[in-house]
């Protein structure tokens, strides 16, 4: 059955506030893949993939829609992430979607929203104790060259060597 769920953001535009509270096409895009991704062919979008899998969602932004995709596939824990002036937003949002969805089959309840400013020790050290992650979303975070670098630094202690990551 379909989720409604309404996501409180903020323009960025209007409040100059930053790009974490704004909904981007590529989480959009994200949760597509997801839903549609066994079509595709690729064995890590494939139906039942993420069954007990670990799923970590970086600069998840306010809504944490990529990860709350995930958490809709079956896995055994999905961490949503972002930094901190944006994760009480964010664990707003997850908490009503969580109510939302109830007691939906192979609905993951366990979504953790952590802090992570990315290369910081200390956030990364916190959410390194919940992988390693089998399953990584990234949407809309190579706005940036110079995101690529510090992307790359945060994901290695965080993945494995069979890790699956989606760019979007």
């Amino acid at each position: 059955r379909p989720i409604s769920l309404i996501i409180n953001a903020t323009r960025r535009r209007s409040t100059g506030i930053g790009t974490g509270n704004v909904v981007w096409d590529g989480s959009m895009s994200a949760v597509k893949l997801l839903e549609c991704g066994h079509r595709t062919g690729d064995p890590a979008l494939a139906k039942g993939s993420l069954s007990e899998k670990n799923c970590l969602e970086l600069g998840s932004g306010c809504a944490g829609l990529g990860g709350l995709a995930c958490a809709l596939l079956g896995p055994r824990k999905v961490v949503v992430s972002d930094v901190a002036s944006i994760t009480p937003l964010l664990r707003h949002n997850v908490d009503s979607f969580l109510r939302a969805a109830g007691d939906r089959p192979g609905l993951c309840k366990a979504v953790n929203v952590m802090e992570l400013e990315w290369c910081k020790p200390d956030d990364m050290a916190a959410v390194q104790a919940e992988g390693p992650f089998d399953f990584v979303v990234c949407n809309d975070l190579l706005y940036t060259p110079g995101n690529i670098e510090l992307i790359g630094t945060t994901l290695q202690p965080l993945l494995h060597p069979s890790s699956d990551i989606l760019f979007v």
